[in-house]
Order: C-alpha cells, then sequence, then structure tokens
C-alpha cells in the first residue's frame, strides 16, 4: 500500500526561509551601502553647484561673497567676512569638512582662497570632494586624505 505524501516538511520550509532570510541581509546590505555612496555623490555636487552659483553672482553683482561650513552639514554664503549676513543655506545629507574656514570670492568672480572640502563619509564613488584652487573642480580623495581634482 502506497501512502500519498502532499506537502513540505517542517525541515524543507525551515531550510527554505534561512535562506531567504540570507539573501534579504545581503541585499539590505548592499543597498545601505548603495544609498550612502549615493547620497556623498549627490551632497557632492550640491557643494560644487552652490560654490559655482556665488562664483557667478560675485562676478555678476559686483559683489564679494563669502563661502564657509556652518557646521558638518551646513554650507552658508554671505557678503560679509562676520557671518552676520546669511544670504543663502545649503543642507546636506552627509557631514563634510573644509580645510579653510571660508572661501572669499572677489567681485570679478575669482576665489581668493584655496582649499577643499571633503566628504566625511567613507564611500566608493566617483566624486567625494570638491577642490578650490583657482577654479572650482570635482574631485575624489586619495588613501593620503587629499582632494584631487578630476
Amino acid at each position: 500500500m502506497m501512502i500519498n505524501k502532499k506537502g513540505l516538511t517542517l525541515i524543507e520550509l525551515m531550510v527554505t526561509i534561512s535562506i531567504l532570510v540570507i539573501l534579504l541581509g545581503i541585499g539590505i546590505y548592499s543597498y545601505n551601502k548603495y544609498s550612502i555612496g549615493r547620497d556623498v555623490e549627490n551632497d557632492t555636487y550640491k557643494i560644487y553647484s552652490f560654490i559655482g552659483r556665488v562664483r557667478t553672482q560675485a562676478f555678476t553683482e559686483k559683489t564679494d561673497y563669502y563661502v564657509r561650513l556652518k557646521d558638518s552639514f551646513t554650507l552658508l554664503m554671505d557678503n560679509d567676512s562676520d557671518n552676520a549676513n546669511i544670504l543663502e543655506e545649503l543642507k546636506l545629507k552627509k557631514s563634510f569638512s573644509s580645510t579653510r574656514n571660508e572661501y572669499h570670492f572677489n567681485k570679478n568672480g575669482f576665489i581668493l582662497d584655496n582649499g577643499s572640502i571633503k566628504s566625511d563619509v567613507a564611500a566608493d564613488v566617483q566624486y567625494n570632494c570638491v577642490k578650490i584652487e583657482g577654479s572650482v573642480y570635482l574631485g575624489k580623495q586619495d588613501s593620503g586624505g587629499n582632494c584631487v581634482a578630476k
């Protein structure tokens, strides 16, 4: 006499669920890593664009402007060196640091201070810093933490 077996055993079900949990764990880790990298690169593009806009505004309005990092997540633009007249703020998702306290753009749009604004978050992305040296460049940090223009 033959017994007709239908359905899954408890062991088969546990093995299937274990495999799904492992795959889900790998997927969540990969997504978090991707998300952090995307945020760093987007913030880097925002900083680059913000500084370019300040430079253009200094030239077109024939006014000196200053850009400074207020804290790790906020970039400020003002038209005096004592930080009393903030004209615009740029909020960032990830933490950044700067090699200078402020960057001065004269009324001709020239950058009077060299330095860089770098991501504090380790992420393997194409751009994670902005180099300010006569002009503004997107860059990537080398192994020593220096911003290298690309």
